[in-house]
């Protein structure tokens, strides 16, 4: 694995900690945040905010993160281990998506979100935050303890006996990155699968009329074993509500092993496709939160909520040991490190 220190990063000292999908990319210009015009999705006074936050600058550098007793790893990844399959992707990627990601990268100059790299074997990073000379930066809770130069190239070689690395977050990212020929490294997040957490990814249909959803529910009585709902959600059921309505659909088992009986394949082939006659997904809205879903399902109160159980780590081994693909939206790792902390310029 061609892990690297990063030439050209930066640490954010505003104070601030944002979330992890606030911003993945952003200019920086004579050691400063640099948004301007360019920019529509802010407006003038976030941009003018975020251009006023100070940045301490680190050259060929390596970062250990700690957050609550949990340990990562920030550092570049040569994209050649993402071509070569040492990068185990597990969710497919959609072309819509990577166009406009192309275009973002050369709008752009520095990644503000590393992608979410898992290791499957146990790496005792706080070993060297022990044994090795560091600077630390703290922001709130998180404490950053920078590695440079020699330091930085002897904790690497540490690590050298990493082979592979499960994608966590940043499929799109990490393919699209590939593609550019301005980018041969990509920042990353790396971080032990026992200090991981998966969590379920909420489904939101909209528009779903009492007819429509009425004739939506005749086929699952049909097809399906339907319970009264209860939670936690196990293995192979999904809970659907509307409206006032809220019951526990049991997927069909299928003759075949853990990757095709994986829930999101069998929900979307299942039920989204034969019950509501949805074959593109893209048309959904995904949540992790509970308050940002419950928020949207009040907004509409003809949107459809499905929920599942989240997929096991077990599972993921499998389905990354096969290198086999899950649909789009399987998994949602955390913890994942907050965007516009640690900037990497390319």
């Amino acid at each position: 694995m061609k892990l690297q220190a990063i030439s050209d990063s930066y640490v954010n000292l505003s104070g601030e900690v944002y979330d992890p999908d606030f911003i993945n990319l952003a200019n920086i210009v004579d050691g400063k945040i640099a948004f301007d015009k360019r920019t529509r999705f802010l407006n003038d006074e976030l941009k003018n905010k975020l251009n006023s936050q100070q940045l301490d600058q680190f050259e060929n550098a390596v970062y250990i993160v700690e957050h609550k007793g949990k340990y990562c790893l920030i550092c570049d990844i040569d994209l050649d281990d993402y071509r070569e399959g040492k990068l185990i992707t597990h969710e497919l990627v959609l072309p819509d998506t990577i166009q406009g990601m192309l275009s973002n990268l050369q709008v752009y100059n520095a990644e503000t979100a590393p992608t979410f790299l898992i290791s499957a074997d146990t790496l005792d990073l706080h070993q060297f935050v022990s044994n090795l000379p560091h600077h630390e930066i703290t922001i709130q809770d998180i404490n950053i303890f920078v590695f440079t130069n020699e330091v930085a190239s002897k904790l690497l070689e540490s690590l050298e006996s990493i082979r592979t690395l499960i994608v966590g977050d940043g499929h799109h990212r990490l393919y699209t990155s590939s593609l550019f020929n301005r980018k041969p490294t990509i920042m990353t997040c790396i971080m032990n699968i026992d200090d991981v957490t998966i969590n379920s990814i909420d489904r939101i249909i909209h528009d779903i009329q009492i007819e429509d959803f009425q004739k939506a529910k005749a086929f699952i009585d049909k097809q399906f074993k339907v319970t009264e709902t209860k939670f936690p959600l196990s293995k192979g059921s999904v809970c659907i509500s509307y409206r006032k309505q809220s019951f526990v659909v049991n997927l069909i088992d299928l003759e075949s092993d853990a990757f095709w009986n994986n829930d999101v394949y069998r929900l979307n082939t299942q039920i989204l496709s034969q019950a509501f006659g949805i074959y593109d997904t893209s048309q959904l809205d995904y949540f992790v939160n509970e308050k940002q879903c419950l928020d949207c399902i009040n907004k509409d109160e003809n949107s459809v909520r499905i929920q599942l159980a989240p997929i096991s780590k077990d599972e993921v081994l499998f389905v990354s040991k096969k290198k086999a693909i899950m649909p789009p939206k399987s998994t949602a790792f955390g913890p994942k490190f907050p965007s516009f902390l640690i900037f990497k310029k390319y």
